[in-house]
C-alpha cells in the first residue's frame, strides 16, 4: 500500500472515530499533505509562466517572433502545455518530473511542418513618426540594411521616399512568418485614396517598384435647406459635407458672425465639385463654385470666378470680392464677453473708455491677422499684456492684446497674411481671464471693430466684369437644373 494510500485510510479512520485532536496531532500526517500540495502546484506554476512569455511575444509583435501570431499557434501550445503536466505522478514525486521528456517539443515540431506545407504571409502597418526615414523604418522592421537600401532604390523610381510625412501609413508583408527571420515580400505606401506605390521582391536580391492610380470622375453636387440649428449641423443633416462648408465660412467671414448672425429659419444653398472612386466614395476636399446665405432677410451669394491670368476667387452679385481689407473676427469659436464705448473697468473700479472689443476665448485660442500687413511691434505692454500691434494698408491699424505667447517667426518688419495665426489667447496684463482685446484704428482713432466697413480687396470693371457675369449666370442655371428631383443633393421634405 503506498504512503498516499495509507494517509487516506488513516485519516478516514480519525474521523469516524471523532478524534480530530489525534489528526491534529499527526504531525506526519500533516507534513505528508503538504508535500503533496506542493508538488501538485508546480505544473500550474509552469503553466502560467510559459503562457506569460507566449503572452509578452504577442504583444511585442516582433517579426522574429512572428510564429506566435499564427492562428491556433496559442492553442497549441497550451495543449503542449497540458502534455508536460500530464507527465508529472499525481504524488508529486520530484523524480518523475525531472525524468519526462518534452512532449511540447514534438507538439512544435508538428507545428513548424504543418507551416511549411501550408505558407503563410505576415502583414504590419506601420505609422510614420517625427523624424522618422524610410531606411530607418525598415531596419527596424528587420530588414539588412543592403536589403532597405535595395528596396529604396526600387521605390525612388516612381515616389521619392523624402516625402513621407508624419501620421502616412505603410504596409509591410512578410514571407514564410513561422521562420526566426521572416523574409520580406512587399512593401506599400498609399499616397492618397486612389493612388499608392509599391515595391516587391523580384527573385533573390532584386525589387520592382510599381505605381497604381485607381479610376476616378469629378461630380457636380448642390443642397439647398433651412437651417435648423447650426450651419454645419444642418448641412451634415443635407449630406454636405464639413469640408465644403470651410471655404465657405471663409469667405463670408468678412460680412457674417456666424457665431451671432445666424438664426434657425435661415437658409442656404451650395454647389461643389467633388471627385469620386470606382465606389463612388468621396476622396477629395473639392471646391465649391455656388452658395448663398440668406440671413437677417439679406442674401449673399459668392461665385467662383477663374479670371484671365489664372487667379480664383469669390465675388458677389455685383463682381466685387468677398475679401475685404480686415475680418470681422480675428478668432474663431468665441464670444463678446465686453463690447466697444465707456464701461466700468472689472479690475480699476473706475468707467473709462473700452477702445475695442474683447472675445472670451479659452487659453491657447489661435489668434488671426485680420488683414495682410506689417508687424510693427510685438512684446510686453503694462496693461495690453503680450500684445502685437499690425500695420494695414489704408492708415489702417489693429492691435491683439492679452496674448499668452507669439506664434513663432512674429516680430517686428515681417509681413503677414490675412488669418495667418499671429499668437495665442492668454490672460497676461491688466486682465481678469483668457481673453483677446482686439482693437483697429484709422490714422491713430479707434473705431469699433463690429461696424467698420471693410472695402473689397478687389472690384471687378469693364471687359473683366462682363466675363464674370457671363460666368455667374451659367453657375445659376447649373444649379437651377442640379436641384431638381434625382440629383446628388438631399432636399428638405415640404411641410404637411
Amino acid at each position: 500500500m503506498t504512503d498516499r494510500r495509507f494517509d487516506y485510510i488513516r485519516a478516514k479512520a480519525y474521523i469516524r472515530s471523532g478524534e480530530l485532536s489525534d489528526l491534529v496531532a499527526d504531525r506526519g500526517f500533516l507534513c505528508s499533505r503538504l508535500k503533496t500540495r506542493v508538488w501538485m502546484l508546480i505544473p500550474s506554476l509552469l503553466l502560467c509562466l510559459m503562457l506569460s512569455i507566449v503572452t509578452g511575444r504577442m504583444l511585442a509583435r516582433d517579426p522574429m517572433h512572428a510564429e506566435m501570431l499564427l492562428p491556433g499557434t496559442l492553442e497549441k501550445i497550451v495543449a503542449d502545455c497540458a502534455v508536460l503536466t500530464s507527465a508529472v505522478p499525481a504524488d508529486g514525486s520530484a523524480g518523475m518530473l525531472s525524468g519526462a521528456p518534452y512532449a511540447g517539443q514534438g507538439g512544435m515540431a508538428r507545428l513548424a511542418a504543418q507551416e511549411q506545407c501550408d505558407p503563410k504571409v505576415l502583414t504590419r502597418d506601420i505609422v510614420v513618426k517625427r523624424g522618422d526615414t524610410l531606411l530607418d523604418l525598415l531596419v527596424r522592421e528587420g530588414l539588412a540594411r543592403d536589403e532597405a537600401h535595395g528596396v529604396i532604390g526600387a521605390l525612388k523610381q516612381v515616389f521619392n521616399p523624402r516625402r513621407l510625412s508624419k501620421d502616412q501609413c505603410l504596409t509591410i508583408t512578410y514571407e514564410s512568418p513561422q521562420e526566426a527571420s521572416p523574409a520580406f515580400k512587399s512593401l506599400n505606401i498609399k499616397l492618397d485614396p486612389v493612388r499608392e506605390v509599391t515595391v516587391d521582391r523580384c527573385g533573390s536580391d532584386g525589387f520592382t517598384a510599381n505605381e497604381i492610380v485607381r479610376e476616378c470622375e469629378s461630380r457636380t453636387m448642390c443642397a439647398e435647406f433651412q437651417i435648423d440649428s447650426s450651419l454645419y449641423e444642418s448641412a451634415a443633416a443635407n449630406g454636405v459635407p464639413f469640408e465644403m462648408l470651410l471655404p465657405v465660412v471663409n469667405a463670408y467671414a468678412y460680412d457674417v458672425d456666424f457665431q451671432r448672425d445666424i438664426q434657425p429659419g435661415d437658409t442656404f444653398e451650395i454647389m461643389y465639385d467633388m471627385k469620386v472612386d470606382g465606389d463612388g466614395k468621396a476622396f477629395s476636399k473639392g471646391t465649391v463654385s455656388y452658395a448663398a446665405l440668406t440671413t437677417g432677410g439679406r442674401r449673399l451669394a459668392l461665385y467662383q470666378y477663374l479670371d484671365k491670368s489664372g487667379d480664383s476667387d469669390y465675388f458677389d452679385a455685383q463682381g466685387r470680392s468677398l475679401k475685404k481689407n480686415l475680418m470681422i473676427t480675428p478668432i474663431e469659436g468665441a464670444r463678446i464677453s465686453s463690447g466697444f464705448g465707456r464701461r466700468r473697468h472689472p479690475i480699476l473700479g473706475y468707467s473709462r473708455m473700452h477702445k475695442g472689443l474683447d472675445f472670451a476665448a479659452s487659453s491657447g485660442t489661435p489668434i488671426m491677422a485680420s488683414g495682410d500687413g506689417v508687424v510693427e511691434s510685438a512684446g510686453y505692454k503694462s496693461d495690453y499684456g503680450n500684445v502685437v500691434r499690425l500695420r494695414h494698408s489704408g492708415s489702417y491699424n489693429t492691435l491683439y492684446a492679452h496674448m499668452r505667447r507669439f506664434a513663432q517667426g512674429i516680430r517686428p518688419g515681417v509681413r503677414v497674411r490675412q488669418g495667418q495665426v499671429i499668437g495665442y489667447v492668454g490672460s497676461t496684463g491688466l486682465s481678469t481671464g483668457p481673453h483677446l482685446h482686439y482693437e483697429v484704428l484709422h490714422h491713430g482713432r479707434n473705431l469699433n471693430p463690429a461696424s467698420i466697413k471693410s472695402q473689397p480687396n478687389r472690384i471687378l470693371q469693364g471687359p473683366e466684369l462682363e466675363r464674370f457675369m457671363t460666368a455667374k449666370s451659367a453657375l445659376e442655371v447649373q444649379f437651377a437644373s442640379l436641384k431638381k428631383p434625382a440629383v446628388f443633393a438631399q432636399l428638405p421634405k415640404p411641410e404637411a
